[in-house]
Formats: structure tokens, C-alpha cells, sequence
């Protein structure tokens, strides 16, 4: 080959040089990109921040809500257990006055047994005396009514006349009274109480059937009577004059 064409090979074939104003292009891409490589960078880091903060603020809010619902569960909770104590108080104070009221009817109703002012009937004994000639005392009936006391009679009669707490026997042989009314013979005790006890009290060796037995006329016999009724005092409650309640 000659050397003219050898040169002119030589020639084309070399890259050409680049100059200044190429070198600058290329850096100022790279610049650009690098630029942009940061900036989306700096944007991924801002879009994962937020969304953590995001996620924390529904955190926080969830945790204040919860504290929130759990206070309120709680005041609930006290409020429902204060009703439940005030209805236990309700129930226990009416059930006391209840309660209170019943034993104060029942007293009140032994007390009107005991003062004879209300009529009672049940089960118990009668004591018939016969006193024809009139020679019976006041000692033999105040020993009558003693006897039956004293052998658990609740309620006592004396001729279909209440013998209160108070009663007593005045006069003398063939006039006597019963707080202060004439009574005359046949005397008619009846007692309400335990039959046997009663007529075993009565009938007992030296008792008092014995001893009215031991009064010349004087016949006295003592039976279980099942349906005795006994109405109330006639003069009704006694007045206290002078006795006063104590406080």
C-alpha cells in the first residue's frame, strides 16, 4: 500500500478530540442527575417520615382514646357500684322499719292482752264456785285469781268480767265486788292458758279446790274448756295519774 493511503487511514480512523464545551455538557448532566438522584432521595425519606408520623399520631390518638373509654368504664363501673350499695341500704332500712313496726304491733298487742282491753278466746279451764250460804271472802277469791296467775293463765275472767293486771277483790262476806262492782255467787272463773297445767295447779293436794272444799256450803269444780272467750275491761284502759313514762 503506498504511504499516501497508509496516512490517510491513519487518519479517519482516530477518535476525534473532544473539547471544552463537550467536557462541560457531560458534567452538567451529571450534575442534573445527581441533583435529581438526591432530591428523590430527600422525597422517599419525607414520604416514609410522614407516614411515620402518621402512623404515631394514630397511635397516640388510639392510646388516648383508649385511656379515655377506660376512665369513663371505670367512673361506670363506681357509679354502678354506689346504686347497687344504695339499693342494698334501701332494701336494709325498709326491711329494719318493717321489721321495727312488726315487733312494735306484737308488743303492743301483748300489752292490750295484759291490760285487758281487747277481747280474747282460746283454750283453758273453768272454775265453777257454788256459794249458797255467802260465806266466801275476799280471800278465797283474791287466792282463786293468784292461783290460776301463778299456774300461767294469760287471760281471767271472773262472771264474764275482765280481771285486768289492776283488779281486785273489795267488800265482805256475802257483799263482795270486783273493782268496785257488786258481784254476787255463783262465781264463774275462766282462764285461758295450757288446760292440763292449769287444772293440775287447781286439783293439786292442798290446792285450791281442796280449800274451798274445806268452807262450809262451798262446792267448787274445775273443767277443760276448749272455746273460752273473754271480753275486755269494762271500765276500759286505766289512767295513770301520778305514773308517767320514764324517758
Amino acid at each position: 500500500m503506498a504511504p499516501q493511503v497508509i496516512d490517510i487511514l491513519r487518519t479517519t480512523s482516530r477518535p476525534p478530540r473532544r473539547g471544552a464545551k463537550g467536557r462541560g455538557v457531560a458534567f452538567a448532566v451529571f450534575l442534573v442527575l445527581a441533583i435529581t438522584g438526591f432530591l428523590l432521595a430527600a422525597q422517599m425519606r419525607t414520604q416514609e417520615g410522614s407516614r411515620s408520623d402518621l402512623h404515631q399520631r394514630g397511635i397516640d390518638e388510639l392510646g388516648r382514646m383508649v385511656g379515655a373509654l377506660s376512665r369513663e368504664i371505670a367512673q361506670l363501673q363506681q357509679e354502678d357500684t354506689e346504686l347497687h350499695i344504695r339499693a342494698i341500704d334501701g332494701r336494709s332500712n325498709s326491711q329494719s322499719l318493717e321489721e321495727a313496726a312488726a315487733r312494735t304491733q306484737e308488743t303492743l298487742e301483748i300489752l292490750a292482752q295484759a291490760s285487758g282491753t281487747v277481747p280474747v278466746y282460746g283454750s283453758g279451764i273453768q272454775l265453777d264456785i257454788e256459794d249458797g250460804e255467802g260465806r266466801l271472802s275476799v280471800y278465797e277469791l283474791t287466792l282463786a285469781l293468784n292461783e290460776l296467775r301463778a299456774a300461767g293463765a294469760q287471760a281471767i275472767s271472773i262472771n264474764n268480767r275482765r280481771l285486768a293486771l289492776d283488779s281486785w277483790f273489795g267488800g265482805s262476806t256475802g257483799a263482795l265486788t270486783c273493782d268496785g262492782t257488786p258481784l254476787l255467787p255463783p262465781y264463774a272463773f275462766a282462764a285461758i292458758g295450757d288446760p292440763q297445767s292449769l287444772l293440775s295447779a287447781l286439783n293439786v293436794p292442798g290446792g285450791l279446790v281442796s280449800t274451798l272444799a274445806q268452807v262450809p256450803g262451798v262446792r267448787a269444780h274445775a273443767g277443760v274448756n276448749v272455746e273460752i272467750e273473754i271480753p275486755p275491761r269494762r271500765d276500759g284502759p286505766r289512767v295513770f295519774e301520778y305514773a308517767k313514762p320514764a324517758e
